[in-house]
C-alpha cells in the first residue's frame, strides 16, 4: 500500500493519547461540556454531545478519509492507512482555521517506512494522559469483565493487541497495538514530540481547574475561569454517574451495568493484594517513579 507524500505543514491534529483506563473518556466529556458551554448551552447530556473526540483508528473515518477498507489489511499496513487519514484531517482542519480533536489507546508508532503514525506533520497538540498502573488494574478487570489477576497480565504483556473479541466495541476500530503499561506510555514519554503535554489522571483529580484548562487550549478551546468551572461542573464524577443512572450511556459495554465506576485515588489499596501490587511495582517501578508516583515498599 503507497500513501500519498504530503507537502511539509503543521499539523491541525489535536491528539488524546493514553493507555485504556486512564481518564480519556472523562476528558473527552469535559471537552464536549466545555464546547457546550461556550455555545451557551446549559444542559447537559452524555449521548449527545456537540464536540465529539472520535478514535483516530475508527475503521469508518479511515475509509472516510483515504477509501481504504481496513478489514484486510495487516498491521503494519492499517498503521500505515491511519497515517493517510491524519493527513487528510489535517488538511481539511488546516482549509477550515480550526483544531480537530482524536484520540488514540495505540503505542507511539513507526510504520514499515520508518515515518511515525503520529507527528508534527498531522499532530498541532498531543496530551499525554497518564495513571498509576496500580488503580488501572482494577478499573481495566471492570470494564472487560476479567479477574484483576487477568487485568495484570494484559498490563504485564509486552505482544499485547486490542483486537476483536476482548471487546465488542473493537471490530470497529483497527487494532490497538499497546504492549506493556511501560512500553506504551514511555513511547510517548520519550518519543521527539514537542508539542507533546503530559498530564496525570491524579492531578485532573487534585487540581481540575488547572490541568482541564491547558487540555481545553490544546484542543483549540479557550475558556474563561467561570466557563472552565462551568464545564468542571457538568462533568464531575458523582454529576456523571448520575446521568448514566438517568439516560445510560452510548459508550458503555453491554456487559457493563455501570461505566463510572470509582474515579478515586488509590483504589488499588484496598483491590490489590500485596502479590499483585508487587507484580506491578516489579516490572513498572522505573516508569512509575518517572512520572512521579510513589513506589509502596
Amino acid at each position: 500500500m503507497k500513501v500519498p507524500n504530503s507537502q511539509k505543514m503543521e499539523g491541525r491534529i489535536a491528539l488524546l493519547a493514553s493507555y485504556p483506563k486512564s481518564g480519556s473518556t472523562w476528558t473527552r466529556l469535559f471537552l464536549s461540556a466545555a464546547s457546550l458551554v461556550k455555545e451557551g448551552g446549559s444542559e447537559f447530556n452524555l449521548n449527545r454531545r456537540p464536540y465529539a473526540v472520535p478514535f483516530a483508528s475508527d475503521r469508518k473515518l479511515i475509509l472516510d478519509e483515504t477509501g481504504l477498507d481496513t478489514s484486510e489489511l495487516t498491521l503494519e499496513e492499517s498503521a500505515m492507512a491511519q497515517r493517510w487519514a491524519l493527513q487528510e484531517l489535517s488538511f481539511y482542519a488546516a482549509f477550515k482555521g480550526r483544531r480537530t480533536g482524536l484520540k488514540t489507546h495505540d503505542r507511539w508508532l513507526v510504520g514499515q517506512d520508518s515515518k511515525p503514525v503520529f507527528d508534527s506533520t498531522n499532530c498541532a497538540a498531543i496530551v499525554l494522559l497518564v495513571r498509576n498502573p496500580l488503580d488501572i488494574a482494577g478499573s481495566l478487570a471492570h470494564h472487560l469483565g476479567i479477574s484483576i489477576d487477568g487485568a495484570i497480565e494484559q498490563l504485564c504483556d509486552p505482544e499485547f493487541c486490542m483486537t476483536p473479541g476482548l471487546d465488542e466495541q473493537v471490530h470497529t476500530q483497527i487494532p490497538y497495538i499497546q504492549g506493556t503499561w511501560g512500553s506504551h506510555t514511555a513511547s510517548w514519554l520519550h518519543a521527539p514530540l514537542p508539542q507533546r503535554i503530559v498530564v496525570r489522571y491524579e492531578d485532573l483529580l487534585g487540581d481540575p481547574e488547572k490541568w482541564f484548562s491547558k487540555i481545553a487550549i490544546c484542543f483549540g478551546i479557550e475558556l474563561t475561569q467561570q466557563e472552565c468551572k462551568q464545564a468542571i461542573e457538568h462533568t464531575g464524577f458523582s454529576k456523571l454517574q448520575d446521568l448514566e443512572a438517568k439516560d445510560g450511556f452510548i459508550e458503555r459495554p453491554v456487559k457493563l451495568n455501570q461505566f463510572f465506576r470509582k474515579g478515586r485515588l488509590d483504589g488499588w489499596r484496598t483491590e490489590l493484594n500485596d502479590r499483585q501490587v508487587r507484580k506491578i511495582i516489579d516490572n513498572f517501578s522505573d516508569i512509575m517513579s518517572e512520572l512521579g508516583y510513589e513506589i509502596p515498599n
